[in-house]
């Protein structure tokens, strides 16, 4: 949260995230989740590269700790008219933290039984660290609940 100004530069998000994804989705196939990935060629933006992979791999995972086996991820980078957008999404069990806006205050575990378990052990910062580093370079991070079993993250720039 520090007012410090971060570099800066014409990025290819695109293959960025492209270059991320693989390991995501072999730990998926394991877990047998149905991981769909949907990536707009050649968007590029003005945003630190090293931030912006941080901030991706933030978002997948947080979706691969919290989506129960069999499950499934959406992930979609596109240009939604002048934005660009990073759609994450995934079943959730449906005991949801009714106000999703919590899941990004610091330390702020969601399902308390996985917070016992060293599979998914963290510290809570993750989607805190990842709105903050998109609100850095101008954008915006929000989750929603689009059914009972499923929970969306929203990035936009």
């Amino acid at each position: 949260d520090e007012e410090i100004p971060l570099p800066s530069e014409p990025v290819n998000i695109s293959k960025v995230t492209l270059e991320v994804l693989p390991v995501y989705q072999d730990d998926a196939r394991t877990r047998n989740l149905h991981f769909n990935v949907q990536i707009e060629p050649d968007i590029t933006i003005p945003i630190n590269k090293d931030f912006f992979r941080q901030m991706v791999t933030l978002l997948l995972d947080n979706a691969l700790k919290y989506t129960p086996d069999n499950g499934y991820i959406h992930f979609s980078l596109a240009r939604n008219g002048r934005q660009v957008q990073i759609i994450e999404e995934n079943s959730c069990n449906s005991s949801l933290e009714p106000d999703p806006e919590r899941l990004f205050e610091r330390f702020y575990r969601g399902d308390a039984a996985r917070t016992q378990s060293k599979e998914f052990a963290g510290y809570g910062i993750g989607l805190s660290a990842a709105r903050t580093i998109c609100e850095k370079f101008g954008g915006k991070l929000t989750a929603e609940y689009p059914s009972a079993e499923s929970i969306r993250f929203i990035a936009s720039f």
